[in-house]
């Protein structure tokens, strides 16, 4: 029986398993969770790929996953690296930013550096989860897990045998991730590499590596060619130069790539800057002319929170509403894109009230209920309620993107405890991660986010030299967006009202 169901399983998924192929070439693989009715872990005939059939209800969640390292300086984060909601006196991001990896996100692919575009209905694919873990043989590892959860997927792999999991998506991430869709060109460990640097530097060595590695036997050739012309110590011919010409054809290539392409991601950006910086009618104008590639929902929810800061927020809700099905976006992401829409238009309570409908649809998500928590310890300035859920996220198994968020709500939460003096180093090596993200989308948010809290935190320690250093470089974003927090910061740090 059970190896009739495997040979079954596994002539079902043939083109899973070319796909899986592809990445194990690279040292990475993919694994996928399938959902049915047994739990019973079964290992497709055809492939190495394994697939653990489980129950359509989540487990419950990991209690305590002390183990997995969560050391932010560890990982760089996508694309967004933000996490849901809005945690400053000003609105931030709640959905990942489409258009590249991630803090994201989207992939920048080595085939022009256009995104990938993720399917509209979740119904034909389940989240992707990238995890570095280290297997029973020593080797480090990138795998790709398809899973239901972010705990489901760190279960599944330490139950595998696998130790030191860092997880790189969480649950809000995987639904974007896509990497599985372009295995052929994309490892997920060539995922991480685009994610963590520079885009034209990552695309650049993405592409070159994928070259190299997709040629290496002409290579090898050409070099041997090479050293049998160069032995004889003859003068440089046709033959040598054109032995160099091809070993050199996957770098320039990828120059090449990494000049001139990415475009839409390029315009795509340039719609986010116009929006967190205030200048909604220039998002708007940006928002219909990104291109198609860009999933619907990102388009719509941009141009929603651009006309919740023009005060049209009847036209914004309604250009969401069409997603309130399920089927292009789960339900408790709907309601984290309805936060947004709220935070632009200054409506916190409300704001707060679909964050905690979101909380309720997904209490397993860690990066729903620290987004909930920044929203109480910056709006509702309620250290108690914050804590209970940032506790309670880190039951969850969080992202090596969304610890750093997780470090410096902790920093906040003692600073309106009271504990400056304790807050300050929490802050400062939140800080110190997100100065070494800030080439991401949107990176340069987190890092005014630390700095604002730094500002604050100084300030109540008497430091007002250091406190106005830092709140000078993030006050124009609070202007700009009209933050409401904007007078109270200024009281904090010391400002006279018309400062």
């Amino acid at each position: 029986m059970r190896n009739g169901r495997e040979s079954k399983h596994g002539n079902r998924t043939g083109e899973k398993h070319r796909l899986d192929k592809d990445s194990r070439k690279a040292g990475t693989k993919n694994i996928a969770l399938e959902y049915e009715a047994s739990t019973e872990p079964i290992i497709g005939a055809a492939s190495e790929t394994v697939y653990c059939r489980t129950s359509l209800a989540r487990s419950a969640p990991l209690k305590c996953l002390a183990e997995v390292p969560t050391n932010a300086a560890k990982g760089q984060p996508m694309a967004n690296g933000l996490v849901c909601g809005g945690s400053l006196p000003y609105p931030l991001m709640a959905a990942p930013v489409f258009g590249e990896m991630g803090l994201a996100g989207l992939a920048t692919h080595w085939d022009g550096g256009s995104p990938s575009v993720p399917r509209p209905a979740l119904d034909h694919a389940m989240p992707e989860y990238l995890a570095t873990v280290r297997r029973p043989d020593g080797r480090k590892v990138t795998e790709n897990v398809v899973a239901s959860s972010a705990d489901e997927a760190v279960r599944f792999l330490r139950e595998r045998g696998y130790d030191e999991v860092v997880l790189h998506s969480d649950d809000t991430m995987a639904l974007f991730i896509r990497q599985r869709e372009k295995a052929e060109h994309i490892s997920p460990g060539d995922y991480l590499l685009l994610r963590n640097l520079p885009r034209g530097v990552g695309l650049f060595v993405v592409v070159t590596l994928n070259g190299y590695r997709k040629m290496w036997f002409t290579m090898v050739l050409t070099a041997f060619g090479l050293a049998y012309l160069r032995s004889g110590l003859r003068p440089w011919a046709y033959w040598d130069w054109l032995c160099v010409a091809i070993l050199l054809l996957p770098p320039a290539f990828a120059l090449c790539v990494a000049l001139f392409g990415g475009r839409i991601r390029a315009r795509h950006q340039r719609m986010l800057d116009a929006l967190f910086w205030g200048r909604w009618e220039e998002c708007l104008w940006r928002a219909d002319r990104v291109g198609l590639k860009v999933p619907p929902q990102e388009i719509a929810l941009r141009k929603a929170q651009a006309l919740a800061g023009l005060d049209r927020l009847d036209e914004a809700l309604r250009l969401v509403e069409p997603f309130a099905d399920g089927q292009a976006v789960p339900f408790w992401f709907y309601r984290s894109m309805l936060a947004q829409v709220y935070e632009f238009a200054r409506r916190r309570d409300t704001a707060i009230a679909q964050l905690e409908q979101a909380v309720e649809l997904a209490p397993d998500n860690g990066t729903m209920l620290l987004s909930l928590a920044r929203h109480v310890i910056w709006h509702k300035r309620d250290p108690r309620r914050a804590r209970e859920l940032l506790t309670q996220a880190r039951t969850h198994a969080l992202s090596d993107i969304t610890t750093p968020f997780a470090d410096l709500l902790e920093g906040v939460i003692l600073l309106e405890e009271g504990r400056p003096r304790d807050a300050l180093p929490v802050l400062e090596a939140a800080h110190k991660v997100f100065h070494a993200r800030r080439h991401m989308p949107l990176g340069y948010l987190a890092v005014e986010q630390a700095m604002l809290a730094r500002a604050l935190t100084h300030a109540a320690l008497g430091e007002s030299e250091e406190a106005l250093k830092l709140y000078g470089k993030a006050r124009p974003r609070l202007v700009a967006l009209r933050s409401e927090g904007l007078d109270r910061c200024d009281r904090a740090i010391g400002l006279p009202r018309d400062g």
